[in-house]
């Protein structure tokens, strides 16, 4: 939504990492283009991060909540899809996550609950 409430067709381009002032002028409804780097992770990779530290730095990234479909060739692995999974299955992992790595965005599907909200 633009600041007088009405739609912005033309979206709004963003890159990571994400500012804390850029993210909070976003409003419910925006079309936000973002380039840069999106990291995926379900549970597993929430879990991994908060044992072993996560594999890149994620200040101001934007953590994808996604269910990639690979296929293994015998030597590589090839993403054949990667969709959005259900976010709220992660409600209890992404609070430290956010408080200890301080992504600022997530995307994926359904929406999140309070203990998520309260982090952000």
């Amino acid at each position: 939504m633009a600041e007088d409430g009405g739609y912005r067709p033309e979206g709004i381009r963003l890159g990571t990492p994400l500012s804390r002032d850029a993210v909070r002028r976003l409003r419910t409804g925006d079309l936000v283009y973002l380039t840069g780097t999106v990291v995926t992770m379900r549970d597993r990779a929430h879990l991994r991060t908060m044992e072993e530290g996560p594999p890149t730095d994620l200040e101001g990234v934007v953590v994808y909540h996604c269910g990639p479909l690979a296929r293994h060739d015998g030597r590589d692995w090839h993403v054949l899809a990667a969709g959005p999974t259900t976010s709220i299955r992660m409600e209890s992992l992404a609070p430290v996550l956010l408080r200890a790595h301080r992504p600022r965005a997530i995307v994926g599907k359904g929406g999140m609950g309070p203990a998520t909200l309260a982090a952000l």
